[in-house]
């Protein structure tokens, strides 16, 4: 018991080996400068940019509502044919919801 407490060495001691340190490191490059878009100009383009985040998030939403609908709507039976429909609307409508999720994040105004 004693030895497991005090055992607090390696138990190997490794050499360096083929490890090549460089003395020259990457130099960090920090963060690029800053692009001016026409939402940072205009008033009417940020509004316009704004809206169309605000649409997206609002159709995302929408298909989100639709995959709860559709697994009620379509109730998964012992006939095969309402899983198949089941699956479908509800994978279809959850895609939607995410891709469009995603396309937010794309297409919206960035910092």
């Amino acid at each position: 018991m004693a030895n497991k407490q005090e055992s607090h060495e390696a138990e190997h001691e490794y050499g360096a080996g083929l490890a090549v340190v460089p003395a020259d490191k990457i130099a960090d490059p920090g963060l690029e400068p800053h692009r001016v878009r026409m939402t940072d100009k205009s008033k009417k383009h940020e509004k316009r940019a704004a809206n169309q985040v605000f649409a997206w998030f609002l159709v995302s939403i929408i298909g989100s509502i639709a995959a709860i609908v559709f697994y009620f709507v379509f109730p998964i039976n012992e006939d095969l044919n309402t899983v198949r429909n089941n699956t479908f609307f509800v994978g279809i409508s959850i895609a939607w919801a995410c891709w469009l999720s995603v396309l937010v994040r794309f297409t919206g105004p960035r910092p």
